[in-house]
């Protein structure tokens, strides 16, 4: 048997010594006196082990109400995302829709520089047929020269050279 890794020829040990050092006839008073030390620190560790077990359980108690809080608006936010990302779907089928339409429309509205269609795809022959584009709308543009003209006969224009005097220099900056 082991106290506190003291075995019992340790503990007879102190006691022959605790005899010699304090003698028979305080011997009694001593033991008396050492017994109610340890009563009184039994009573501080109880005191102290109570209340430490008081205070977890009060923070157990706080962590169980943080935990249903936290679970609660984790819910509610995974509901939120969910409604978020099923509008953001629904938005973007849309664009996609309205998109595809100006594909489309655009497409239709190509034309080649004698006005026929450049794409004779047969989903679009009724967009691409003519008269379909409203040209009322536009602008009236200068006529374009005809196809079968090529090209200029004059070669473009260079500049020439720059000739004179150099440029003036800047005047020199003021100092105060």
């Amino acid at each position: 048997m082991q106290f506190l890794g003291v075995g019992w020829q340790e503990i007879a040990l102190i006691m022959v010594v605790a005899l010699v050092v304090v003698g028979p006839e305080r011997l009694p008073n001593v033991a008396y006196q050492i017994g109610k030390a340890v009563r009184t620190m039994q009573s501080y560790a109880r005191a102290v082990r109570s209340e430490f077990s008081e205070e977890i359980g009060y923070i157990e108690e706080q962590y169980k109400t943080v935990k249903g809080e936290m679970s609660e608006a984790s819910q509610a936010l995974r509901v939120e995302q969910q409604k978020f990302a099923s509008e953001m779907r629904s938005v973007t089928a849309e664009v996609q829709s309205q998109v595809q339409d100006v594909t489309h429309l655009a497409h239709a509205n190509v034309v080649n520089i004698d006005g026929s269609p450049v794409n004779q795809s047969p989903a679009l022959a009724s967009v691409y047929a003519p008269g379909a584009f409203d040209t009322s709308a536009l602008p009236n543009l200068p006529s374009l020269p005809p196809a079968s003209a090529g090209p200029a006969s004059s070669p473009p224009a260079t500049r020439a050279p720059y000739v004179g005097a150099p440029p003036a220099a800047p005047p020199p900056p003021l100092v105060f």
